[in-house]
């Protein structure tokens, strides 16, 4: 199940985005801030959202009470809802969220909630050992999630395949095949995926791990399996439109959204806008479909004068 980390980011410490680096796929981080508290490390993040909403009081409580509703609704209630944040101001209408429309929907100080460790008087050298050496894989793991991204960035590609580059490669970390993996996984996700890789190939060179000589009965064997996973791949290649521009859904959610709320539109007003242009903008003829819905829903005049606000988003 997809989980939404709404963060409160004026009630809580910068070193709050530190704990989204053992995040899964499924997880999404979505930062609300004002001018007030400008600098942050988001290094720590692949799949993150950052909404600036204008100060004052009770700002960012508003915007996250709404996105939550939001987040509910264009999900159908099959996602998990987690406001990060100190405030208790949140919990009233975390229970109403909860009591009334069924979401599943809570409120923690923390990303993470960290597991009590049982203490063991008989813990062994070996245990010690493997404690070590996890805490500093995971360390290798976050330079090459950074130094992946700052490559891919520099090969003037957007931030969302930076992301999602970065989170390909951090998936197969430790493989002792991880420059194959990381290339097939590319194929199977971009068109491109040859230019691509040849960005981050001298990245992955320096945490590849050397591989073990095998012996003849097993590369035949890899070989076999290598063979059904290529025809497996191409049966199931999806074609990107434009390999350079693959915004994630959250993001194009996030921008429409933000336009519609510049130009004043309803709250109820814009989870419609927002859910019809999502529905349909992938389709055949998707631009006039949303157009015909907004004309249908708000009249002409109303209708056309609000696809044009969303009209370069799609």
């Amino acid at each position: 199940m997809t989980t939404y980390y709404l963060i409160d980011y004026e009630n809580m410490s910068k070193d709050i985005l530190k704990e989204c680096s053992d995040l899964g796929e499924n997880d999404y981080v979505v930062l609300f801030y004002t001018k007030n508290r400008p600098s942050m490390d988001l290094s720590e993040v692949s799949n993150m959202t950052i909404i600036e909403v204008p100060r004052g009081s009770q700002s960012a409580d508003m915007n996250i009470d709404f996105y939550a509703g939001y987040l509910a609704g264009i999900n159908n209630n099959q996602c998990k809802i987690i406001i990060v944040s100190k405030d208790t101001g949140y919990d009233k209408v975390i229970n109403t969220w909860k009591d009334k429309k069924k979401i599943n929907i809570s409120r923690r100080e923390r990303i993470k909630i960290k597991k009590e460790s049982k203490t063991d008087n008989k813990k062994t050298k070996t245990d010690s050992k493997n404690t070590d050496n996890k805490k500093i894989d995971n360390d290798k793991k976050k330079l090459l999630n950074q130094e992946v991204m700052q490559a891919v960035s520099k090969g003037r590609y957007e931030a969302s395949v930076s992301n999602k580059v970065a989170q390909i490669c951090t998936k197969h970390f430790g493989s002792d095949s991880l420059l194959k993996d990381v290339k097939e996984e590319l194929r199977i996700t971009y068109d491109n995926y040859l230019e691509v890789f040849k960005v981050v190939e001298p990245v992955l060179n320096k945490y590849a791990v050397k591989p073990k000589k095998a012996e003849p009965e097993k590369q035949v064997k890899t070989q076999t399996k290598k063979s059904e996973t290529t025809k497996k791949s191409d049966n199931t290649k999806t074609k990107a439109t434009n390999s350079k521009k693959l915004p994630e859904k959250t993001e194009i959610n996030n921008k429409i959204q933000q336009v519609l709320s510049k130009n004043k539109l309803e709250n109820e007003d814009i989870i419609f806008v927002t859910k019809t242009a999502v529905k349909n903008i992938n389709k055949e003829n998707g631009k006039q479909t949303i157009c015909n819905a907004l004309v249908k829903k708000y009249g002409q005049e109303r209708g056309v004068e609000i696809y044009n606000y969303i009209k370069k988003l799609i």
